[in-house]
């Protein structure tokens, strides 16, 4: 059934919002009612499983998807139906392009997280990045040069995962994952190797990072927000899924990958801290989620995967929330550098009390979600042994700046009146952009005060990609 929440539902709603695309105001409200039945009945599809929609499962099984990613798949739906109400009043008069566009990337990127087939996976990946592409330019101006690099560096990154995919056919004769057996070390290394750096570039690792700052900054707030949420979080995921399929053998090929995300982690953190540009300044951060995501896979043990896919799932929740928050701030004020903001705690409390909690969260303070899984991975760094409990302390100073950067863009945002700059003016939000705000803020805490039942989940999840 879950073939319908992912694909049937968000495409047929897209193919509806591009026959009323001259009528901005219906395309908007369908996509806002599909994305929303969408995730509705995905829901009650967890809780109330039935057995009547057996050939669907069978379907979609045959076309290369797995119940493996259906955790990740599921928040995938449920950030993109926030993000599509938010894009309801922050868009406005939408080009007749956004919302098909946008329903496209959604559910391309829930199908990429279930797919176990190598020739899917690539389609999903290509169709996405196809959009994504096209989206970035919705602004015009400057977004032409930050969608003309995302093109050319994330083209870059499709041929090396390409030519990985055509390296795993050729070795295993299937394009099933769950299929594959055993190969050469020395094709398993270059296999891992190409995979790494072909969806290390769509995840934004050191060094094929730069385009991430300009797409971001340039690209819809809604869009950045999906983008820097929930698309490099699912590509991470499948990264996982996917080298682990290839069981390296090779620990210099983890090890490669945990130094790779400790840089990662020190880069991001250090440029972001640098930053006066709301959305380049959240931009850099997700770089440096990105580096604590590829620390757990370099780990590589099954309590590190665990720990990683909490990771995905709490940065969906997370970056979504802080990137709504950035976007609502935008909405109200028509600013985004901080040297104009300020005092807007007592005009946008909804706004601040939920980037505290996002900045908090992806800090990794305590109780918030994103403390449980960091513990996590740091926790399997240490057990690990060798190198890696010197990686993990690099790691954790690493992400101090980051931490700062997060309370200095509070203060100076929400707290600091500079008398010298006039206070800006706060516009009306809809309930459309802080429902969504409302919701991820309590996941965050709930989440983490509660985070047990979940863990238990992602561990049979983490078991099962190690197992193939």
């Amino acid at each position: 059934m879950y073939v319908v929440y992912t694909l049937a539902i968000p495409l047929i709603t897209s193919a509806i919002c591009a026959l009323f695309g001259r009528k901005t105001k219906i395309a908007a409200y369908a996509a806002v009612i599909g994305m929303t039945l969408s995730a509705v009945l995905f829901t009650a599809n967890l809780f109330v499983p039935t057995s009547a929609t057996a050939g669907l499962d069978s379907f979609a099984t045959a076309a290369g998807l797995s119940t493996v990613g259906l955790m990740v798949a599921y928040v995938v739906i449920v950030i993109g139906t926030f993000v599509t109400w938010f894009s309801l009043p922050y868009i406005g008069n939408a080009g007749r392009i956004y919302y098909p566009l946008l329903l496209i990337i959604i559910s391309t990127t829930a199908a990429a997280a279930l797919s176990t087939n190598v020739a899917t996976l690539y389609i999903f990946l290509e169709i996405g990045t196809l959009s994504t592409a096209i989206l970035v330019t919705y602004r015009k101006g400057r977004a032409f040069e930050a969608a003309t690099k995302f093109i050319v560096l994330n083209s870059i990154g499709s041929s090396f995962t390409l030519i990985a995919l055509i390296l795993m056919f050729l070795n295993y004769g299937t394009l099933n994952i769950g299929s594959f057996g055993t190969t050469s070390s020395n094709a398993i290394l270059l296999m891992s190797l190409f995979l790494f750096i072909g969806l290390g570039t769509k995840i934004g690792v050191v060094p094929m990072h730069s385009w991430v700052p300009d797409t971001y900054g340039e690209a819809p707030t809604p869009v950045s927000t999906f983008l820097a949420g929930t698309v490099k979080a699912a590509t991470a995921f499948i990264l996982i899924r996917f080298l682990f399929a290839l069981r390296p053998a090779a620990d210099v090929v983890l090890l490669f990958i945990a130094v790779t995300a400790v840089l990662t982690v020190g880069v991001g953190a250090l440029m972001a801290y640098t930053q006066k540009d709301l959305k380049r300044f959240l931009a850099y951060s997700s770089i440096e989620q990105a580096g604590i995501i590829l620390f757990a896979i370099g780990i590589g043990s099954s309590a590190a995967l665990t720990g990683g896919i909490f990771q995905i799932i709490n940065n969906m929740v997370m970056k979504s929330l802080v990137f709504l928050c950035v976007g609502a701030i935008i909405a109200a004020t028509k600013q985004r550098n901080v040297d104009g903001l300020g005092g807007l705690v007592t005009k946008m409390p909804i706004v601040a009390g939920g980037f505290l909690i996002g900045a908090l969260a992806l800090s990794g303070i305590p109780p918030l979600n994103g403390f449980i899984s960091e513990y996590l991975i740091l926790q399997a760094g240490f057990e690990k042994g060798g190198l890696y409990p010197a990686l993990s302390v690099a790691l954790l100073v690493l992400t101090f700046p980051m931490f700062v950067g997060y309370i200095r863009v509070f203060q100076r945002v929400f707290l600091a009146v500079d008398q010298k700059i006039k206070a800006p003016t706060v516009s009306y939000l809809s309930i459309y952009i802080i429902i969504p705000i409302i919701i991820l803020s309590v996941l965050c805490v709930l989440m983490g005060v509660f985070p047990t039942a979940i863990v238990d989940q992602i561990n049979k999840v983490s078991l099962a990609v190690l197992g193939g």
